[in-house]
């Protein structure tokens, strides 16, 4: 995914007493809506659990984690989540 922007988002959560349970940040990027406008669109992974998968936003810890994923691997252009595959060799039959 190689974009020019992307913007690093801190959430935290607050549980019913007000006292800061847990802090995630999560990475996103704009990408065009038609023609004219932008929109907001999260870094997800691939979820795979009992027979299922989903796509869920990859959430991380700290804040130098995430600039370090963006740095070394979004802006590097490696494959985020996604398949790849090859030919390796062909086997020819004579018969």
């Amino acid at each position: 995914m190689l974009n020019l922007k992307y913007f690093i988002e801190m959430q935290r959560y607050y549980n019913e007493y007000g006292e800061l349970k847990t802090t995630n940040y999560y990475i996103k990027y704009r990408v065009p809506f038609l023609f004219y406008w932008e929109r907001w669109k999260y870094i997800k992974h691939r979820d795979c659990g009992w027979g299922d998968d989903t796509m869920v936003r990859t959430s991380f810890r700290t804040k130098e984690a995430t600039e370090e994923y963006v740095t070394n691997i979004l802006c590097e252009g490696k494959p985020v989540s996604k398949w790849s595959s090859s030919i390796i060799k062909e086997v020819t039959c004579s018969g």
